[in-house]
């Protein structure tokens, strides 16, 4: 009777540890894992955002690659369509070259990006970035989790 017992108790434990591996989250929580929708390049000017972009990507399935921009950074070496920014003099230089500043923040994301870390989004002049990855990062940073995070003394020194 023992040894049947014990047989049923790995047996269940091996069914929850298939089920956990099958791309839903561990221990039946219902939530799917993000699913991949490809790659993401952003420029950025803070090391720390970089930390934050991986969040985003470990949420959003996207596969987020990044360069940190410095006063060295060629501007026509970039190779980004997206920008993730906080210096007022970067972008200065980069809406000088053309980028200008998404349209699709709403108001209210707009409004809680910039109490939680005051990022400026700019889009590239030559050739927009993937639609659904722009409006996929705007929703993310004006969202619930980017305000989380904000709270995280990890992200103190992004805050404005």
């Amino acid at each position: 009777m023992k040894k049947l017992i014990s047989i049923l108790v790995i047996a269940i434990l091996l069914f929850a540890t298939v089920g956990c591996s099958c791309g839903g989250s561990c221990c039946g929580g219902g939530k799917k894992l993000p699913e991949a929708k490809g790659d993401v390049s952003i420029v950025y000017d803070n090391a720390l955002t970089e930390k934050l972009l991986a969040y985003y990507q470990a949420n959003q399935g996207y596969v987020v690659s990044g360069k940190l921009l410095t006063a060295e950074t060629d501007l026509a070496d970039i190779g980004a369509r997206i920008a993730v920014l906080k210096d007022d003099a970067v972008i200065a230089k980069l809406t000088a070259a053309g980028w200008k500043e998404t349209a699709h923040w709403t108001e209210a994301q707009k409004a809680a990006n910039d109490k939680q870390f005051g990022f400026t989004v700019l889009e590239a002049p030559d050739g927009a970035p993937a639609e659904s990855a722009l409006k996929a990062l705007v929703d993310w940073l004006g969202g619930k989790e980017a305000a989380e995070l904000a709270q995280n003394d990890m992200f103190k020194d992004l805050k404005n």
